[in-house]
């Protein structure tokens, strides 16, 4: 499941028709645009479920302990803004793309890191 952002077609005298579609997954919202917010009295992962919400995703989120008083996304765009979040609880961001209809996408986040490094 996705979004169709544009549609081409061609006809060509001497060729066969020709069409191209251009699109995006789901996973597209979390690189669009960069916000600024701030979440007050959260874990982490209370973040990560809002952020998946706003976006429609179904987020699988392993809780987090620490409740934080002040958080601010400063202009960042989601996903650059949660694999910040990540990093310094060593956790990683995992998006994924289910098969099924009922749940075309979803986000898997936090959970903790094989490594130190964070993957999106």
């Amino acid at each position: 499941m996705g979004e169709i952002s544009a549609v081409r077609v061609s006809y060509p005298n001497d060729r066969p028709r020709n069409s191209r579609s251009r699109g995006s997954t789901g996973c597209t919202g979390l690189r669009r645009g960069r916000r600024t917010r701030a979440f007050l009295q959260v874990k982490d992962s209370q973040i990560a479920e809002q952020v998946a919400g706003t976006l429609a995703l179904q987020p699988e989120v392993t809780d987090t302990d620490v409740v934080h008083d002040y958080v601010l996304q400063n202009n960042l765009s989601d996903i650059d803004f949660l694999a910040e979040r990540a990093r310094r609880i060593r956790y990683e961001v995992v998006v994924t793309i289910a098969r099924s209809s009922s749940a075309p996408y979803r986000t898997i986040w936090p959970r903790p890191s094989r490594s130190s490094t964070c993957a999106t």
